[in-house]
């Protein structure tokens, strides 16, 4: 598969695209899938999809800032950054992307969710694991 570039400029359009071909819709209900808990639902993926997409959302991780790689992670609300710039102003779509990586076993949350109302803005700190 040929895989673009991934820059700010684009970022945003990529992460709509895959999560659109992922979600499951009830059509399909007998296809491979992996249910994934987002901040607010569950989102059930296209198994064989959400794989077919495992290199460029693994591109899309390795433009995050180093600090998702740490073994304290960094806050959700800093995913719409990544080394060239903001590539997303909504929560919404950071949540796709963190959903996406999450369906693929590269990122995990780093807090429990009975403290997130501890935390800034009541989002969870995540990482990245692979």
């Amino acid at each position: 598969m040929n895989r673009p570039v991934i820059t700010h400029n684009n970022m945003e359009k990529i992460v709509l695209d895959i999560f659109n071909k992922c979600i499951l819709d009830d059509s399909m209900q007998n296809s491979r899938h992996v249910l994934v808990q987002g901040l607010e639902h569950t989102f059930c993926l296209k198994q064989d999809v959400l794989e077919e997409s495992r290199e460029t959302i693994q591109e899309m991780l390795r433009q995050l800032p180093d600090f998702f790689r740490s073994e304290k992670g960094w806050s959700f609300n800093c995913l719409g950054n990544i080394k060239t710039g903001p590539w997303a102003g909504k929560h919404k779509h950071f949540e796709m992307l963190m959903v996406l990586a999450m369906g693929l076993g590269m990122m995990e949350y780093v807090s429990e969710r009975s403290i997130w109302h501890t935390l800034p803005s009541g989002k969870p700190y995540i990482r990245i694991t692979a």
